[in-house]
């Protein structure tokens, strides 16, 4: 007689109907446990229609799977029977919120994003170090509609649900999670060469980079590739560029720039012995951060607007109004770019006031005060050049009878912040008098100066 063999014999044994059966009852018994032995008779608490409106997407195919990831929710949480907990729970940093967040980067915008995803990232989001032959050009990669199928009709919700991930649900422990789903679509995007996807793209990458840490952008090394990402979106001006597609990308590039120098180059833990942002030796970080906040100074501000010369009044809007921000950013590094910033802040005052414009003048200004506050240990040479920009844009405006109470006070207030920096100097006060001696208008400007 032949023997079978251990295993066998264990194997018949484990599947015999006496095994089966225990196991059978031991499963069941796990199920009342967990009081789910009805689970068959639940309903969904959300259906494909009130799941996209709750996450203010077009509804699709994605929203069969989407329900079955919310049924999984369900189950854990038996107690919730209103579905009105179920869309709180969609819309705020939760479970299932997470959880729905995995499964769309994963199951339904990653494959749409294989096509075309960036060549200088690796597939664990890191910036790639090695160098790779380009991709062989065929007719089917050269196809945009089959490189790139979230650009078509049909597929349009990957990037509402894409949106809706970044804008929902991340803060730096699901950012870093999620990592490497996140950036190459953002990358792709911001890369596409179509305005309203460059847009979007820079939108969201400013969203991703307010919940990434400093840590996390340093060990994956992207802070250049985002960088090498977003300057070019700066170039985007008129008239190559349609006016609103350019106004629309700045707004979105600048904002995103800023918090990637902050994040790529953070500022030390403010103490209360020193100064916000602090200028002393303290900051390792100061070199590189005064570097990139330079470059876009130089590659974005000053070049767009030589580029428009004053001849797009809503770029230079978005231009000084990111410029304010920008010298805060920089500081008392900012006295480098004095020679060239003053004459084009006085120049734009004074066209600005000519046209009538409120909003840029009072932007001008704004930057123009940002100059004084950040400048004002070198602004005494420069002095004659703000004086201009004032004193002739407040001529112009009373010529063209602008009558703007916000406008006559901004620069007002700026005049006296002038004043601040000047210190205890009476040599501007005594040039505030003479101006006003020159020309009696100039007395609402400047009369606060000399009582």
């Amino acid at each position: 007689m032949v023997s079978l063999p251990v295993e066998v014999t264990a194997f018949e044994h484990a599947n015999s109907p006496l095994a089966i059966e225990r196991k059978f009852t031991t499963f069941t018994t796990h199920l009342r446990d967990l009081d789910i032995l009805d689970t068959y008779t639940l309903k969904p608490l959300l259906d494909g229609k009130t799941l996209a409106k709750a996450l203010s997407t077009p509804p699709g195919p994605w929203m069969k799977d989407a329900l079955d990831v919310v049924m999984a929710w369900q189950l854990r949480n038996p107690d919730v029977k209103d579905p009105a907990e179920a869309i709180e729970e969609v819309k705020k940093h939760g479970e299932l919120t997470s959880a729905l967040a995995s499964h769309f980067l994963k199951l339904t915008i990653r494959p749409l994003f294989a096509k075309a995803k960036p060549d200088n990232v690796t597939e664990q989001g890191r910036k790639k170090t090695t160098e790779s032959l380009p991709a062989k050009l065929t007719s089917e990669n050269a196809d945009e509609r089959t490189m790139k199928p979230w650009k078509s009709d049909k597929d349009t919700h990957a990037l509402a649900l894409l949106k809706w991930v970044v804008d929902s649900s991340l803060d730096e422990n699901s950012t870093e999670r999620l990592w490497p789903l996140l950036v190459p679509p953002i990358l792709t995007l911001v890369d596409d060469w179509e305005t309203k996807y460059k847009r979007l793209g820079a939108d969201l990458l400013h969203s991703l980079l307010r919940a990434t840490s400093p840590s996390l952008l340093s060990r994956t090394g992207l802070g250049s590739v985002f960088e090498e990402a977003l300057m070019p979106c700066l170039t985007y001006l008129p008239s190559l560029t349609p006016e609103p597609d350019s106004v629309a990308i700045l707004r979105a590039a600048y904002p995103a720039l800023f918090t990637l120098t902050r994040t790529r180059f953070p500022f030390p833990p403010p103490s209360s012995s020193t100064p916000s942002p602090p200028i002393t030796t303290t900051d390792p970080n100061r070199p590189a951060r005064v570097k990139a906040l330079d470059t876009i100074l130089r590659k974005g501000v000053l070049h767009a607007y030589a580029h428009g010369n004053n001849q797009y009044p809503s770029i230079t809007f978005i231009l000084f109004r990111n410029l304010a921000t920008l010298l805060t950013e920089l500081g008392i590094d900012s006295v480098k770019h004095l020679q060239h910033l003053l004459p084009m802040l006085s120049e734009s005052l004074i066209q600005a006031a000519k046209t009538k414009q409120s909003g840029l003048i009072v932007a001008t200004l704004q930057a123009l005060q940002s100059v004084i506050f950040n400048s004002w240990p070198r602004l005494w040479e420069h002095r004659v050049e703000v004086m201009r920009g004032l004193t002739v844009g407040w001529l112009v405006l009373e010529e063209g009878g602008l009558d703007d109470g916000v406008v006559r006070e901004v620069m007002v207030e700026t005049v006296r912040v002038l004043h601040a920096a000047m210190g205890e100097k009476e040599v501007f006060v005594d040039e505030c008098r003479a101006l006003i001696e020159a020309d009696g208008r100039l007395v609402g400007l400047l009369g606060g100066m000399v009582e």
